[in-house]
């Protein structure tokens, strides 16, 4: 190619370029310069469609040769070489942005370049993906760059990279996000080679939740592949850039996208993409999830060899290499699953992506993701330097650790051996009550209690979905990938030892159980769940009383309403019921809400009640009354979680903003905003003083709030970042307990 930093590029480079037929080097070269020469862009908007669908179409009957014009086959998509490197310049607007602090690239892409950032005032890192400016000219550009805006607004889901603004400075358009720090799955594969097989369905599975989440509000990606999907050193999995996404329509009329474009990548491409990108809905995002999984337990995509125009037509009519043949430790029910998630038509493909995670749940359980983002040698979406790329040093690193590994492990064997030879000679003995203390001094040492820690609680559920505690926090409800409520007890005996283990488990439901409450004597307990229903449970028989069944989504939120012998819950459709827990009866369906409710809380009282909502508004209902009573706004992000204080004056509740706000009930004014985490908050809890706020989030720390005057009290971090799921204050006001998605039950030390 030319050297266009000096040259404009031939008719023939532009076209490649226009055409996505350039190596990724090349292309990003061509990028650069038809961003500051006026004359390419001219050239560039003069070239012809691409007649690639035409021969998709007429592959599959719905055009006639003589319809289409003559093509050739596109070289097939490359990876990044080692060599390249992405490098951008930083626009002038953003020199001095008021609001956002520039830090360094991250990268560049089709649409613009992204760039790691601050927010000025709330000293949160964000990333800001920016449209070129002179790719505003063009209108259809423009106004992708709005759609991607407005599709990003409407999702706020912990597997989905959050949009949290759209800026423009000047005429440069820039969209506001969450800077989420890990590894695209393809560069983990690359590094590692194919994933263990828990490990690879439970990234599947986390898609497919943010999937469902897009999906219920009409969106789809249209190009998900291991590319956009982001592991973090927690193991979560993020989806990154929804720019390809559309509204679905019941018409095409208005629509961007023309008959015959194609949207999303060739590896991961549904068939029916490929011949009409207009006519694709959520099971094409399936298909691509399929092919993804497949990816990652095969290290390569389904289809790896040929051309462009080949790899399309193989997703039309061929059958992918069998992963029996691959991977021979692979179940043959997950291989039956794969191949219905690649079903050349979609009615024969799993048909909602929540149902594709509660298939996959079964072989995600039993093994946690390892932290694969945290390891130093894959590469993280880190800014520090104006480049990108594999070097050859780390790759020389890499060698020599492995080297000095093997020895390691040599050395190791012989020590074994040596250590196993003592063992067998030495004089036995019967241990002695002194042996058995130190065994269990030993124990606490292994456990290596964090900072304030006291004492741990371990459960055989791992990961852990869902936790709740009881008033006295003896006992706790929680789930993990199955469908049943598992009944923990927490207690110590009266020498002090832990003895917390299972009490028992309740099944009935017939979908994975994501909400709980005790009663205030705990003796029973409320569940709701994926299968669109919430049960009440008796505690000391353990055995299901009944069933109420008018809700019709999820259930996300239920909680007894005091004494008074009714319950209340939320679902995704944004209802909130009341109804008579003794009898069933649906007593009241508040309206309010216009998105997915995500947490419920009835007051001591029974007076008030509160829930939190993918709407942003935190909403306090009057249940003698029946009505909305206050609806508190000013999270700028999904609202996850809320409480009331005993005495119904005050709401603390935490967002997806990283933020916890305390509310004056009466006046709806927010008395504190209460600054420090670093993710989305994941639950509040008061103190029965009404003096102090405890607020957790999905990066694994606890802070402690004073409630009088908003000061951070102290700061609780667990050993490995994790999502918590509960916390709460102990009645005995010296403790606190919380629990994480390992499955244990901490209890730490208040000041």
């Amino acid at each position: 190619m030319n050297d266009v930093g000096s040259a404009h590029p031939s008719l023939d480079e532009l076209t490649a370029f226009d055409r996505g037929h350039l190596q990724p080097a090349e292309r990003e070269a061509v990028e650069r310069h038809v961003a500051a020469c006026d004359v390419c862009c001219q050239r560039l908007d003069s070239i012809g469609d691409d007649d690639l669908i035409g021969l998709l179409q007429i592959s599959a009957g719905l055009m006639s040769p003589t319809a289409s014009r003559d093509t050739c086959a596109l070289p097939s998509d490359t990876p990044p070489r080692a060599s390249e490197q992405i490098s951008v310049e930083l626009p002038a607007e953003l020199l001095d942005h008021p609001r956002y602090r520039v830090l360094g690239p991250l990268g560049a892409g089709g649409m613009g370049m992204v760039f790691k950032a601050e927010h000025r005032l709330m000293e949160r890192t964000v990333a800001l993906k920016i449209i070129h400016k002179e790719l505003t000219r063009r209108a259809e550009s423009v106004e992708r760059f709005r759609q991607e805006v407005k599709a990003a607004a409407r999702l706020s889901h912990a597997n989905i990279a959050t949009a949290y603004d759209a800026e423009h400075a000047g005429d440069l358009h820039f969209l506001v996000m969450e800077y989420v720090e890990g590894t695209t799955l393809d560069q983990v594969v690359r590094s590692r080679g194919p994933l263990p097989v828990a490990q690879a369905c439970d990234i599947a599975r986390q898609a497919s939740l943010g999937l469902q989440h897009a999906h219920e509000r009409g969106m789809i990606h249209r190009d998900i592949k291991p590319q956009n999907l982001l592991l973090t050193p927690a193991g979560q999995v993020k989806i990154l850039d929804f720019g390809l996404a559309r509204y679905c329509r019941e018409s095409s009329s208005g629509s961007l996208t023309a008959p015959g474009d194609i949207l999303g990548t060739l590896d991961y491409l549904a068939p029916e993409q490929a011949l009409d990108a207009r006519q694709a809905d959520v099971r094409a995002d399936i298909y691509s999830l399929g092919c993804t999984l497949y990816f990652l337990l095969a290290g390569r995509p389904p289809f790896p060899d040929g051309s462009a125009l080949q790899k399309l037509l193989a997703h039309q009519r061929r059958k992918a290499a069998a992963l029996a043949g691959i991977r021979p430790d692979i179940p043959d029910e997950l291989i039956r699953i794969v191949e219905r998630l690649m079903a050349k038509e979609p009615v024969q493909r799993f048909q909602t992506a929540s149902e594709v995670a509660e298939q996959l749940a079964p072989f995600a359980a039993g093994d946690r993701l390892l932290s694969v983002a945290a390891r130093p040698d894959l590469p993280t979406n880190v800014a520090d330097t104006s480049t990108l790329s594999f070097a050859g040093e780390r790759v020389a690193k890499r060698a020599a650790r492995r080297r000095w590994r093997t020895l390691a492990i040599a050395a190791a064997a012989l020590l074994f051996a040596a250590l196993l030879g003592i063992f067998w000679f030495w004089p036995k003995h019967e241990p002695s009550r002194k042996d058995e203390t130190e065994a269990v001094q030993e124990r606490e040492t292994i456990e290596q209690l964090a900072d304030g820690e006291i004492r741990q609680v371990r459960c055989a559920i791992s990961p852990c979905f869902r936790a709740v505690f009881a008033p006295s926090c003896r006992r706790a409800l929680l789930a993990g990938l199955d469908f049943h409520v598992y009944l923990w007890h927490l207690e110590n005996d009266s020498a002090g030892n832990r003895t917390g283990g299972a009490i028992g488990q309740l099944k009935g439901h017939t979908a994975r159980p994501m909400s709980f409450a005790f009663s205030r004597d705990e003796c029973r307990a409320l569940s709701g769940g994926m299968d669109n229903s919430v049960r009440l449970w008796d505690l000391e028989q353990r055995r299901l009383l009944r069933t109420f069944e008018n809700h019709t989504s999820w259930v996300r939120g239920v909680d007894f309403v005091a004494e008074t012998g009714l319950a209340i819950s939320g679902d995704n459709h944004g209802r909130v019921l009341l109804w008579d827990a003794r009898d069933g009866r649906l007593i009241h369906s508040f309206v309010g809400h216009e998105a997915v409710v995500f947490s419920i809380m009835a007051s001591r009282s029974g007076r008030l009640a509160v829930s939190t909502s993918d709407d942003r508004t935190v909403r306090v209902w009057d249940l003698p009354l029946m009505h909305e009573a206050h609806c508190l706004r000013g999270h700028e992000g999904r609202t996850t979680c809320a409480v009331l204080s005993e005495d119904d004056r005050l709401v603390v509740s935490g967002s997806v903003d990283q933020t916890v706000r305390v509310w004056d009930v009466e006046t709806e004014q927010t008395r504190w905003v209460l600054h420090g985490h670093t993710a989305t908050v994941n639950v509040v809890a008061i103190s029965a003083d009404g003096r102090r706020v405890l607020s957790a989030d999905r990066a694994g720390v606890i802070r402690l709030w004073d409630l009088q005057n908003g000061a951070e009290l102290r700061v609780y971090k667990m050993p490995d970042a994790q999502v918590i799921l509960a916390v709460a204050f102990c009645p005995d006001r010296r403790q606190i307990v919380s629990s994480g998605d390992d499955g244990i039950f901490r209890f730490w030390r208040l000041p």
